[in-house]
């Protein structure tokens, strides 16, 4: 009888140790992304541009001096009721010495649109030294027509102590 309390007891524990671990590492994924700067542009037909840049948690690698810096920045064009029409995301990837340098090794870009009237015309990324860029293109069509544009550059650039701007 003791064999089997002791068994069942084992294995709780187990069962227990196993249910933790898995909850923290589910936990841990919310805290990946968090926003550095946050900013709004207003246009003349009502539609407002934001533009979002984001910061992904830092991936160490053996020494703490060097690490990769990863993040995002984006627009989201909004029409005046406040509903998303289209957004377009740059996402860079840097390598980072710290307090020496800085290298973007990843560029590229991703979009959604959300109000048929819209389409995506051009976009291209590139990288240069410490700097991913996005170009973009989008334009409005009604019956054929098209009635606006717009078009921007982003850039997202990461300095020699991590920073993304």
């Amino acid at each position: 009888m003791k064999r089997l309390i002791s068994i069942a007891l084992v294995l709780t524990l187990t069962l227990c140790t196993f249910s933790f671990c898995v909850s923290a590492t589910s936990e841990d994924t919310f805290d990946r992304e968090k926003v550095i700067r946050r900013t709004v542009e207003y246009f003349s037909d009502g539609t407002v541009m934001e533009t979002v840049i984001t910061e992904e948690a830092s991936v160490n690698t053996a020494r703490a001096t060097q690490y990769t810096k990863s993040g995002t920045k984006s627009n989201t064009l909004k029409n005046a009721d406040g509903d998303v029409l289209w957004s377009f995301t740059l996402r860079g990837q840097f390598d980072v010495v710290e307090g020496v340098s800085s290298v973007c090794t990843l560029a590229k870009h991703s979009y959604n649109i959300y109000d048929n009237s819209w389409s995506l015309d051009s976009a291209s990324t590139s990288k240069s030294a410490n700097k991913a860029i996005g170009n973009a293109t989008f334009k409005k069509k009604v019956l054929f027509v098209t009635t606006d544009t717009k078009s921007f550059t982003l850039t997202l650039t990461c300095d020699k102590y991590g920073n993304l701007s």
